[in-house]
């Protein structure tokens, strides 16, 4: 994508056609033949005893019949296997291409670059290119499959001609959307379609996962924080290309479902509490502070600046930025009420969570004011002491029902009761947190 905003900035008569071609290699990692990978050794002066030791170790495998000799493919699953087929395909690396092109590659899965400021320049750019990687192809035993490499057009110019890419005689579908080691390249420059592949493949995995995460019972909240690290993995993946594309509040709220799921089952929590507020009770940081951050750690790193200074940086600014949304935030107040700060919350050391712990920290749960809401009710009266509005201040602080769990757990922390008092008790010991959380469940 450097080469895309290169040639795609400045003025308009300076700017140039810019195309990708993604190439598919047949069953290539079982068709390298051994007689060119020893070329490629010989060729990089490999000492000739560690050759020989490479020829012993691979190229005969034990099967039941007896030995069998190995004559194509590079051993997978072994230590040397990426070493040995990223010198074989060094040559293919080296390819004099025609200037304004340049190859790309990630293990087997080629992609030929090519820029032109006409149509007619590009094209023949790209099929003098493709036709360069056709013949080594060839001549290293492998073959391109035509039929399912893609080519794209990644330009920020307009009404010109749509060219036409061949390998050999047969031309490459010019599409609008190519998938490109794991990232969904668009012809408009754009990455909503990433986003919302990324978003349908993180709600699926939510959905399965939430299914081990019932409200009561089921694994710890810390268990449940890692098992969320699976869906934020598959939502991040690439996040320092596309994080930029998070600056529209629609690519936001389309990330937004998945980690919003996920993070319901960390906390045990009913599915009517906001994003914010969820965020901040399971303790997650949202997805596109998340993405900020891998972006500011992947800058810091191609700059050679300190890699562990650059994370508590980026981890400290993205805290912050958090804070001053939850800050400005109209939605969740009760939970802003118990925790307005993020980072004491978020780095507490106990207090966990639980189903009936998440139900008094979101106001969300078996009250009947917010049940009237849902008309599960027929009104917020109190069924304990009749009080009009049965909402969680009242069902925890106020309700005759439970004054006697409240009383003792007034002397055994030592003051009076309020909603804030409650969560600074369960954040300043052990022994506070488990009394606090043990009132909670018994309300």
């Amino acid at each position: 994508m450097n080469i895309v905003n290169r040639v795609g900035s400045g003025q308009l008569y300076t700017r140039k056609l810019c195309a990708l071609a993604s190439l598919d290699v047949a069953n290539a990692f079982n068709s390298a033949p051994w007689e060119k990978i020893d070329a490629a050794r010989i060729h990089k002066r490999f000492p000739a005893y560690l050759i020989k030791m490479i020829r012993s170790c691979i190229l005969s495998i034990i099967t039941e019949s007896g030995r069998r000799l190995v004559t194509t493919g590079v051993p997978q699953g072994l230590v040397i296997g990426p070493i040995l087929w990223n010198i074989f395909y060094d040559g293919l690396m080296r390819l004099e291409l025609p200037e304004g092109v340049q190859i790309v590659c990630f293990a087997d899965d080629p992609a030929v670059v090519a820029t032109g400021h006409t149509t007619w320049l590009l094209e023949k750019a790209m099929n003098d290119s493709l036709q360069l990687v056709s013949t080594w192809m060839e001549e290293q035993g492998l073959l391109l499959s035509s039929s399912k490499s893609l080519a794209i057009m990644l330009t920020t110019k307009r009404g010109y001609d749509k060219p036409t890419f061949k390998i050999g005689d047969t031309v490459i579908e010019l599409s609008d959307d190519v998938r490109y080691l794991g990232m969904q390249l668009s012809s408009v420059l754009g990455y909503r379609k990433h986003i919302e592949v990324a978003s349908d493949k993180g709600t699926r995995t939510a959905a399965a996962l939430s299914r081990l995460m019932p409200n009561v019972g089921g694994p710890s909240a810390a268990k449940r924080k890692l098992l969320t690290t699976v869906v934020h993995s598959q939502l991040l993946y690439a996040a320092p290309i596309w994080c930029g594309a998070l600056q529209h509040e629609v690519n936001r709220n389309q990330l937004s479902s998945p980690k919003r799921k996920i993070s319901l089952r960390v906390a045990s929590a009913y599915c009517t509490v906001s994003y914010a507020a969820i965020m901040v009770v399971a303790g997650i940081i949202p997805i596109h502070l998340l993405a900020a951050e891998r972006s500011e750690i992947e800058h810091a790193r191609r700059d050679g600046r300190d890699l562990a200074e650059a994370k508590r940086e980026a981890r400290d600014r993205a805290m912050n930025n958090w804070q001053a949304e939850w800050d400005r935030n109209d939605t969740g107040s009760w939970t802003r009420r118990l925790i307005p700060r993020i980072d004491v919350w978020k780095n507490r050391r106990w207090g966990q969570l639980s189903y009936h712990v998440t139900q008094y920290l979101t106001g969300h749960g078996c009250f009947n004011k917010y049940l009237l809401r849902f008309k599960k009710r027929e009104n917020a009266v109190c069924m304990y002491c009749d009080h009009p509005n049965d909402d969680v201040e009242h069902t925890f602080i106020g309700c005759d029902r439970w004054w006697q769990e409240r009383r003792i757990l007034e002397v055994e922390l030592g003051s009076e009761l309020t909603p804030e008092i409650m969560v600074e008790c369960m954040l300043q010991s052990k022994k506070n947190g488990i009394e606090s959380s043990s009132s909670l469940q018994l309300s």
